[in-house]
């Protein structure tokens, strides 16, 4: 179970009176990952997560090769893109070590945001940033991967047709070339 002593802990609750933190450790979830595991996949519905022990690695999906963006450590939280703009998790966080991470479900976040409009602005505060800074979300777009596979084929040929969804289906950035079109030679 969670303490009041460690959501303390966590930066942006770091200023919470005592009965909203009792009533937030009633509320989160105590959840204990194993490396490897994931606390929120990329996709997933939001959710708050703050790190209380061990360390969480943000991943994203590249070419079918998951790349870590970053990490965050004990007093960290991660979700705040999710919980700010009320979409699914842009990337993916896992466990690089056994950790313990506390989730907050959007409802309870909400609750503690309208006790405490500083809460609420220091996420929005990190969200934005996450999204605009150099290593954020757009930082991540803008960087063009090259393609990881070139596939020469007739658009109505039935093989390349298939084995252009198998690439798209597993995230595989790929070129392609139909024969005798003038940039086929080059």
């Amino acid at each position: 179970m969670v303490t009041a002593d460690e959501i303390r802990a966590v930066d942006v609750f770091a200023h919470l009176d005592d009965t909203v933190c009792e009533r937030l450790a009633r509320a989160a979830a105590d959840i204990s990952l194993a490396a490897g595991e994931h606390a929120a996949e990329e996709g997933a519905p939001q959710a708050l997560f703050a790190v209380l022990e061990g360390r969480i690695e943000a991943t994203r999906n590249v070419d079918g090769i998951d790349r870590v963006l970053g990490e965050r450590l004990p007093g960290d939280i991660f979700g705040e893109v999710p919980i700010s703009l009320g979409t699914v998790f842009p990337v993916g966080f896992r466990a690089s070590e056994q950790t313990r991470v506390m989730r907050i479900e959007p409802r309870d976040y909400y609750a503690v945001a309208s006790v405490s409009p500083e809460v609420a602005e220091a996420v929005g505060k990190l969200a934005s940033h996450r999204m605009t800074g150099a290593r954020g979300l757009q930082g991540i777009t803008a960087d063009a991967s090259p393609p990881r596979a070139t596939v020469v084929g007739q658009r109505w040929d039935a093989q390349c047709a298939d084995l252009r969804r198998f690439l798209d289906r597993n995230q595989i950035h790929f070129t392609w070339l139909v024969p005798g079109e003038q940039d086929a030679a080059e």
